[in-house]
């Protein structure tokens, strides 16, 4: 009986440990480098100012997760005993008494974390750029803009969306970028979705698909559309770890300037994430394979520098390709 009552207070330990208080930033996936001189600035700056409210919120809910465990184990052994020596259980349910309000206490901190942890998000965001808005929903029409990118060519079976980063244009929005969970058919994207808005509109469908993500893994990646072409560009660095498909080649290799496709390669080798890209009418779709990015820490430091970089390579990413996109989009024409 005992030896089971310790395998349940294990067992639960283990579950609040590792589904609430562990964050699940997927930085294994990629080359990171933390000495980048340009992130480190931004970093110093971000961690100068004051948390100390979250900070306080979270060590509320390490104290109360320790006298929940504590409370936990005490209320088991003295329900033992009392069995065991057939004597009344009242201290069983003062101790029960106790455990509960220590469990409400410890939910009560931790959703007041949840809900002011988007704020430390937002102030990293401004660091990187002032333009930069954070929203823990899901952007405008996101399924529907996903499915217009047609990134492997299956309907979707479920599709869910949360915490969105928007870059403000003038006067419209420039990019919206967001966690994204999607199944279709027997593929399940867990990554981030970034939609970048022109003001031109491409007349072809190219897509771009890094060549590992093809050979080396096992989502079925969707070229095989009869309208879609291989093209092999001039660039003979970005054929070898990037394929290019689409319906027209002249106009593919039109918006793909020698430019965008330089930092391309640049990205990929430094990093080595995968990632899909897609032109299409008047956005430009991408979605990168690294899973979730803004899930808070609490265990260990909140601000600790490795949970924050994963955001900052993928920001400056889409803010540089954004702004060659749109650059490059300015000679095109419809």
């Amino acid at each position: 009986m005992i030896i089971f009552e310790i395998l349940v207070i294990f067992m639960l330990v283990f579950l609040v440990f590792k589904i609430i208080l562990l964050p699940s930033f997927s930085n294994k996936k990629i080359k990171i480098n933390l000495n980048s001189e340009s992130f480190n600035e931004i970093y110093n700056n971000f961690i100068s100012k004051d948390f100390t409210d979250i900070k306080k919120c979270r060590n509320k809910i390490l104290s109360y997760m320790l006298l929940s465990i504590i409370f936990l184990v005490i209320t088991f052994l003295i329900f033992y005993i009392s069995v065991m020596e057939n004597v009344s259980i009242a201290y069983t349910f003062i101790a029960l008494l106790f455990l509960l309000d220590f469990i409400a206490l410890f939910f009560k901190y931790y959703m007041k974390f949840k809900k002011i942890y988007p704020n430390v998000i937002s102030e990293f965001l401004r660091d990187i750029n002032e333009d930069l808005v954070y929203r823990i929903t899901p952007f405008l029409k996101e399924e529907m803009l996903y499915k217009e990118a047609k990134f492997d060519n299956q309907e979707i079976d479920s599709f869910f969306g949360k915490d969105t980063i928007e870059q403000k244009g003038y006067p419209d929005k420039l990019f919206d970028l967001s966690n994204i969970k999607v199944k279709t058919g027997n593929n399940e994207f867990n990554g981030i979705f970034a939609v970048i808005y022109l003001d031109k509109n491409i007349s072809s469908y190219t897509k771009i698909n890094t060549e590992n993500l093809e050979k080396n893994t096992n989502y079925t990646i969707g070229i095989t559309s009869q309208d879609l072409k291989y093209i092999e560009t001039d660039n003979a660095n970005f054929n070898k770890i990037l394929h290019v498909y689409s319906n027209n080649k002249i106009n593919a290799m039109e918006i793909l300037s020698s430019d965008i496709l330089d930092y391309l390669v640049e990205f990929y080798n430094k990093y080595n994430v995968n990632f899909q890209i897609v032109f299409n009418g008047n956005k430009v779709y991408i979605r990168f394979f690294i899973n979730q990015l803004f899930e808070p820490t609490i265990i260990g430091n909140i601000l600790n520098k490795s949970n924050f970089i994963l955001c900052y390579i993928i920001m400056d990413f889409s803010l540089k390709l954004n702004e060659k996109i749109l650059n490059n989009m300015k000679y095109y024409e419809e």
